[in-house]
């Protein structure tokens, strides 16, 4: 679905958690509970408390044309790996 994201203005152009922040880091009583990125059919998301969130494409716009830009969600692969690494 395409969207007008004519209006735009990114001023940090967003960095995001690498995707193992939490579970490299966190003592093993509370591993079972940290948050974690998951996959399923292909959409990446964050789990925690629950409940999954997704990554969505202005979340790490660095690099990216408004053309490019996208309220979807986008899985690690397809961003700058200067965004979270």
């Amino acid at each position: 679905m395409a969207h007008n994201l004519d209006w735009v203005i990114s001023v940090d152009d967003h960095i995001i958690e690498p995707t193992d922040v939490w579970t490299n880091r966190m003592p093993a009583r509370f591993k079972d509970e940290a948050p974690r990125l998951v996959s399923k059919n292909g959409n990446e998301a964050w789990l925690f408390g629950g409940k999954r969130r997704s990554v969505f494409g202005l979340t790490a716009a660095a690099g990216k044309g408004t053309d490019e830009l996208s309220i979807d969600p986008i899985p690690y692969a397809e961003m700058a790996e200067s965004c979270y690494n």
